[in-house]
């Protein structure tokens, strides 16, 4: 008898309990703007992103801005387990030749197509 299907489950639990897909919140606004302006524009007037069949967001090629924005709120647990004193990480990945990630409108990483990826504290 395999016990793949039971391993199968087990991770999906555990990865139900350690990570949240928040990849279809994310709002778009591709006109530039200040980064003082930029939020209340992009969650007033921004557009939900598109996804395609592998749920990466995609836009024309060519060069020109683009703004993405989302918020997040952090409950008190996840799946029952509570989230105090533990440490939350935002892993995005993108395909860019500039890209500045803020929190809080405070720069907190830079990269470019050779940089791709961050895990965010």
């Amino acid at each position: 008898m395999s016990s793949l299907p039971f391993l199968s489950d087990s991770i999906a639990k555990l990865r139900a309990l350690t990570q949240v897909n928040v990849q279809t919140n994310w709002k778009l606004w591709s006109e530039d703007l200040p980064l003082e302006e930029i939020s209340n524009h992009i969650f007033a007037n921004g557009s939900s992103c598109k996804l395609n069949d592998k749920d990466y967001i995609i836009w024309s090629a060519g060069r020109q801005v683009m703004w993405f924005g989302q918020q997040f709120i952090i409950p008190q647990d996840l799946q029952g387990y509570p989230l105090a004193g533990l440490t939350l990480r935002l892993a995005l990945t993108w395909w860019a030749e500039d890209a500045k990630i803020f929190v809080n409108g405070e720069l907190v990483q830079e990269g470019d197509l050779f940089d791709s990826s961050a895990r965010i504290l």
